[in-house]
């Protein structure tokens, strides 16, 4: 049998959960990526100018990597791209990097590139 004492209970411990979940719900729900606040920290300490690249062009391509997370080489897969060549590659928005390993003696194909090489 509900008592008045315990109706009150009831109703404030779902009250209670309620408010915890749109308070969750709320704060998974922020517009600025965790690392956002940290980076701006370090921008204000050091002085660091921010500047946004008007100059790279849309290509739809995704990166392979999470933003603003710090991803170990060795966790990139290893693609074999000529025998005996390997390489572990990342990409986003105006780059495409390969940590390649060589056997040796194994040879890459010449190519002609658009851009540069580094």
């Amino acid at each position: 049998m509900l008592t008045s004492k315990n109706s009150v209970s009831y109703a404030l411990a779902v009250a209670g959960a309620a408010l915890m979940i749109l308070l969750l719900f709320f704060i998974g729900c922020s517009k600025e990526p965790a690392w956002k606040a940290i980076n701006d920290q370090v921008k204000e300490e050091y002085k660091v100018q921010e500047r946004t690249r008007s100059d790279i062009i849309e290509t739809g391509v995704v990166s392979n990597l999470e933003p603003g997370i710090v991803t170990g080489l060795n966790s990139l897969p290893e693609t074999e791209i000529a025998p005996g060549a390997k390489g572990r590659m990342y990409w986003g928005k105006g780059n495409l990097m390969n940590w390649m390993t060589l056997d040796p003696g194994a040879e890459i194909p010449k190519e002609k590139l658009p851009g540069e090489r580094i």
